[in-house]
């Protein structure tokens, strides 16, 4: 029977997790997993106990149960206390984008089934002036504010609507911003409407926003909207859509180090909770939290894999198949 914790936040997504606590904890014990609850809130000494459950021995791995913010703050914890303890994940947020790049399941129980097969995986993360840690997304100016300033009872009924819903109020308000951003390998310095730091294909509820994006190759993936003028705002529509990273509208930059500056100030999010003011620094730390996952996220499916040969070796649609030896 392997032990751990189940953390989870009671106010991610459409709070579903308390009302099924006890039967995820019976799914675990089905699957050898004695799974020990923690409820998590922004009290200073429910984290100071949290940091004594994650140092204790007999914990082999948790199953964090909440949006992006909380799995970036349970990751910066295990990453400063325990940086080996495997991490699970049940997506119980709004857009849930760290979970989406990854492929995980969307019922909580085959969650806790990819948790038993024990297999975790090194991924990447993002780190700010050296201390706050991002799994999902940095970002800055266009709708940014959306994630954490919309309303908590119509994240709850509407989910991911609720943002588009707020973003609607918010078309009339978009205005350019001046920013500087440097890596090792160039500097940019233009007015942007905004600024995307993605690990993963995921990002801000887009589905395979960048389908070629890797979790576990030490880079990450910065898109930048130019300072569109509102009736080329269809343009960015459809670059988005179509995918197109280097566009009319988007620049697309992948580095292991950034560093953001602007002349005024910007509003930032990371994981969609507020984030830090510019300027700030950011630099990838390859493949330090290890995460539960049914396969690799830089490799096909397996069963989409191993389907051609599978296929080679059934008879074909108008040729009957022999007799048993």
């Amino acid at each position: 029977m392997r032990k751990g914790l189940l953390i989870y936040n009671p106010f991610s997504g459409s709070r579903f997790v308390p009302k099924m606590l006890d039967e995820l904890l019976g799914h675990g014990l089905s699957l050898d997993l004695a799974l020990v609850p923690f409820r998590l809130d922004r009290r200073a000494e429910n984290q100071v106990f949290l940091i004594e459950l994650l140092r204790a021995p007999w914990v082999e791995f948790i199953v964090v149960a909440g949006g992006d913010g909380t799995l970036g703050t349970v990751a910066r914890l295990i990453l400063s206390y325990r940086p080996l303890l495997p991490m699970g994940i049940i997506p119980a947020g709004t857009c849930n984008d760290f979970a989406e790049s990854l492929k995980l399941p969307q019922d909580e129980r085959e969650c806790l089934d990819v948790v038993a097969l024990n297999q975790p995986t090194p991924l990447d993360v993002g780190k700010i002036n050296g201390d706050q840690v991002f799994l999902s997304t940095c970002a800055a100016g266009l709708f940014v504010n959306i994630s954490f300033s919309t309303n908590g009872l119509l994240k709850k009924n509407l989910g991911p609507l609720a943002y588009y819903f707020s973003a609607l109020g918010e078309l009339g308000r978009i205005r350019s911003f001046p920013l500087r951003i440097e890596t090792e390998r160039e500097v940019v310095e233009d007015r942007f409407m905004l600024f995307l730091l993605i690990n993963g294909s995921q990002a801000a509820g887009f589905a395979n926003l960048l389908s070629q994006a890797r979790m576990g190759d030490g880079l990450m993936d910065l898109l930048l909207v130019r300072d569109v003028p509102p009736l080329d705002l269809p343009y960015l529509l459809v670059e988005l859509f179509n995918r197109d990273s280097n566009g009319r509208c988007i620049r697309h930059i992948r580095a292991k180090s950034f560093k953001f500056s602007s002349d005024q100030a910007v509003q930032t999010t990371q994981d969609g909770e507020e984030g830090l003011p510019l300027p700030f620094a950011v630099e990838v730390l390859p493949r330090a939290l290890h995460v539960f996952v049914r396969q690799r996220p830089d490799q096909p499916d397996a069963l989409a894999a191993a389907l051609p040969n599978l296929l080679a070796g059934l008879p074909a649609a108008d040729e009957p198949e022999g007799e048993p030896d």
